[in-house]
């Protein structure tokens, strides 16, 4: 189950996302948080923005050629304005109902697997109740529930992850690819930055395997689109 550790990691995460830019230029400046460039977006002068469940693990590994981190823009933007500034940045998006799903299927697995890894303890710790996707997505009429659920990384609206911090968010990216045309929008990114672009590994592929359109209920249908309003008014996706 969950540790200290693992309580003070995820209030630091969800902080993130909330406190004031100038708390988050205090903390660089005690060096609290850690510098989130690497050598790479120097080279390629860009920034990618990873939205967990939105296939950026294998575009991370083509242009990159490490694995990937879920790293808020507001990090970036805080430790280096100059350079965020000049910077190509970007991102892929993913429909909301689609996501969750995947998101679900992705932690449920891992409710029984080596509790070594934080995203297992969660599961085991959030998850393990829910004999269905149904029931873990009607359980989430429940204010206080939705609110938790929300604060983890893989559940969190993607909009949080590529905008600037504060009630009024403003899209931080030069470019909004989406999971539905990756392949093309890869294409169209590669070619921003000089770079050829062959075909990804098949890392992007879903977890779930299903179409989610099948799996949902008009009541789940509308729940989400409730849960996720600011993805789809933002993104505009629709169920459909």
């Amino acid at each position: 189950m969950l540790t200290l550790s693992d309580h003070l990691r995820l209030l630091a995460k969800d902080a993130e996302f909330k406190i004031p830019s100038s708390i988050s230029k205090l903390a660089f400046a005690l060096s609290i948080s850690k510098n989130p460039y690497v050598e790479k977006d120097y080279d390629l002068r860009c920034i990618f923005i990873h939205v967990p469940k939105a296939a950026g693990t294998s575009l991370r590994r083509a242009l990159y050629g490490t694995k990937s981190f879920h790293i808020p823009a507001v990090r970036y933007q805080t430790a280096d304005p100059e350079r965020f500034e000049t910077c190509f940045k970007f991102c892929f998006v993913r429909n909301p109902w689609d996501r969750l799903l995947s998101a679900y299927e992705y932690l449920k697995k891992r409710c029984d697997a080596d509790m070594n890894f934080p995203d297992h303890r969660w599961a085991a710790s959030n998850l393990t109740e829910y004999k269905s996707f149904h029931d873990f997505v009607i359980s989430l009429e429940d204010e206080k529930i939705r609110k938790s659920i929300k604060k983890y990384i893989h559940f969190r609206d993607q909009i949080d992850w590529i905008s600037s911090s504060g009630m009024n968010k403003k899209i931080l990216m030069n470019f909004v690819g989406r999971y539905e045309k990756f392949q093309t929008d890869y294409t169209e990114i590669c070619s921003a930055l000089d770079l050829p672009a062959p075909n990804l590994p098949s890392e992007r592929k879903s977890t779930h395997g299903q179409n989610y359109r099948e799996i949902y209920t008009a009541r789940m249908v509308d729940l989400v689109g409730d849960i996720y309003g600011a993805d789809i008014d933002a993104f505009g996706y629709d169920f459909e």
